[in-house]
């Protein structure tokens, strides 16, 4: 997701409407996410981003992350609240 994504979103949503963004996070421990993250840079451009750097990047947007939902499957579900 990119910031640009999260600003469109957040210009047409009024304060506390929600956004879902469904992602892979890179975890803190273990080499998977890197390679992950490597492999997405040199297929796509694209790179895997923590929980932290989430944070920061709906934070620009005036989003607030209020859950991370994690699924059977690899991504997870990540719930931010417009503010």
């Amino acid at each position: 997701m990119q910031s640009r994504s999260s600003a469109q979103a957040r210009a047409v949503l009024s304060p506390g409407g929600q956004l879902f963004i469904i992602e892979m996070l890179m975890e803190k421990h273990g080499v998977s996410g890197a390679l992950c993250d490597l492999h997405l840079l040199m297929a796509t451009g694209g790179r895997e981003r923590s929980k932290k750097a989430f944070e920061r990047l709906l934070a620009e947007a005036r989003f607030l992350l209020v859950d991370v939902r994690r699924v059977a499957a690899l991504p997870a579900v990540l719930c931010a609240e417009a503010i």
